[in-house]
């Protein structure tokens, strides 16, 4: 090996390249290397804007979740500091030295004043009709009560007279159309309305029954297995209050026929008093007829209010066969007919008051209507002093004419005038015999002497203002003075009154 051989092979590499001339496969292959690079930086400026963009999203959600997060640790340092506060408060409270027995005493009078609150209010709201819907949970007031302290919540679930009002509703699935998750919650719901029941242990129950739908038709099969439910209280149950509201069935009358169950011969319920509302409806003569087949198994039944109740030709159409109430006393009838009460007398012997709405003329060769036991009567509708010759009622003490919740402004109206046909009047008092000691009137009379010969006829009637403030008697003083001396005073003070408001009762 020559030195210009050893001295080319073991020059570096820079010197041995020195003078290499790139050929044009090497030129691509630099080419081809270049475009390879460009596209993976193409890529991974891609890959760096995607991560930048998911940082900056991340940053925004982790700002949010951090401020989320402070206030809910202020709102909880807010709320525990309220809470020592209240505990502090109630430390000298005078109510954790109440015994258990004063304060249930105490929860039921706000319970029955609760009650009888939202009987008017809160039970015709939609939260109330959708309250099971939206929260799972049957509605009770007591919850109010529950949550107030531990205490509190141990007198309340084991006081058994706090739990004896139980409100049913239609189960869930009455208005969910989702047939599997309906089963889960109707299970939910009957057990939180078991539960309620055996709190109350063995006292006897006030039912409240509210069947309701405002939109579309009701199962047959859920308002079936709904009542069966209900039946079976009943044995338990001294107050029942039913309430049928817009409720419609897409079945023919055969069908609707078998929704109803009725009881069987053996069967007895504890009921003592029935009320029954519901709403002009295809559905309203057998639920009515239901409702009185419900009555023959009520042997102790003493009050029943009931709703609007029309017969036709024949009365057994409405009344079960052979029914009997047998210590029914007081009925209160909506608009009814002269063959509903002819009913109602042959089935009640020992009713001693009834109250109409309204009563429908009856034909002129219907029989009277008589009883012999029936003390009271009151007829709301304005013109009812003509319906009064339907009667033979030998007992009658007391006569209510007119509604007693009409309003001052309404007295000028014509529905509030009340006319005397003193041939109407003598005609029932002469078939029935009877010596009236309480005579009301709730509206004002057009001709109020036309009403001075009645009256002077009751020897037993003796007038007294009525303890309503504002309603006074339109009566002329110079009749009344004529024919009882006695109110001459009173009848002075009442001459420019617009109101009949009288009560006429026996002498003390």
């Amino acid at each position: 090996m020559d030195l210009a051989t050893t001295v080319i092979h073991e020059s570096p590499e820079f010197l041995r390249r020195a003078n290499y001339v790139l050929d044009v496969d090497d030129i691509d292959a630099v080419r081809a290397e270049e475009r390879q690079l460009n596209e993976e930086i193409s890529k991974l400026n891609e890959e760096v804007q995607t991560y930048q963009d998911k940082l900056a999203f991340h940053r925004q959600k982790l700002e949010h979740y951090t401020k989320l997060l402070q206030d809910a640790q202020n709102r909880k340092k807010d709320a525990c500091s309220a809470l020592v506060r209240d505990q502090r408060l109630l430390l000298p409270s005078s109510m954790r030295a109440v015994p258990n027995e004063v304060l249930s005493n105490i929860f039921i009078q706000y319970l029955a004043m609760i009650h009888a609150k939202e009987s008017d209010e809160l039970r015709r709201s939609h939260s109330y009709r959708c309250l099971w819907i939206q929260t799972g949970r049957v509605y009770i007031p007591h919850t109010v009560l529950r949550l107030v302290c531990r205490r509190w919540n141990s007198v309340a679930v084991s006081e058994p007279h706090l739990w004896q009002t139980v409100p049913l509703m239609m189960p869930p699935s009455a208005f969910n159309p989702d047939l599997g998750a309906s089963k889960a919650l109707d299970d939910e719901y009957q057990g939180h309305v078991a539960r309620n029941i055996a709190r109350a242990r063995t006292l006897p129950l006030d039912l409240q029954v509210r069947i309701a739908r405002k939109k579309g038709t009701l199962s047959p099969s859920v308002v079936y297995d709904f009542l069966r439910r209900l039946m079976d209280l009943l044995p338990r149950t001294t107050y029942l209050n039913l309430e049928f509201e817009s409720v419609t069935f897409d079945s023919d009358e055969d069908v609707l026929a078998s929704i109803f169950p009725l009881p069987s011969r053996s069967d007895e319920f504890a009921v003592t008093n029935l009320v029954a509302k519901f709403l002009d409806s295809p559905q309203c003569k057998l639920l009515g007829r239901w409702i009185l087949s419900l009555m023959v198994h009520m042997p102790m039944l003493n009050f029943a209010r009931l709703p609007s109740m029309r017969g036709s030709l024949h009365a057994t159409e409405i009344f079960p066969s052979g029914a009997c109430y047998s210590r029914l006393s007081t009925v209160q009838l909506r608009d009814t007919t002269a063959d509903v009460l002819a009913g109602l007398f042959a089935c009640a012997h020992s009713l001693t008051g009834v109250r109409i709405d309204s009563l429908w003329a009856a034909s002129a060769n219907f029989p009277l209507l008589r009883h012999d036991t029936l003390s009271e009567l009151s007829i709301t509708e304005h013109n009812s002093a003509y319906r009064l010759q339907q009667f033979t009622l030998p007992a009658l003490r007391k006569l209510e004419i007119g509604n007693p919740k009409i309003r001052a402004w309404s007295t000028h109206l014509r529905d509030c005038v009340l006319q005397w046909p003193q041939d109407a009047i003598s005609r029932f008092f002469t078939q029935s015999r009877c010596l009236l000691t309480e005579l009301v009137i709730h509206c004002r009379l057009t001709e109020p002497e036309n009403i001075m010969p009645f009256l002077s006829s009751q020897s037993s009637l003796h007038l007294r203002p009525s303890p309503l403030g504002q309603r006074l008697s339109p009566f002329s003083g110079t009749y009344v003075a004529q024919h009882f001396p006695s109110l001459r005073t009173w009848m002075s003070l009442c001459q420019s009154s617009m109101m009949v408001s009288e009560r006429v009762t026996r002498p003390c």
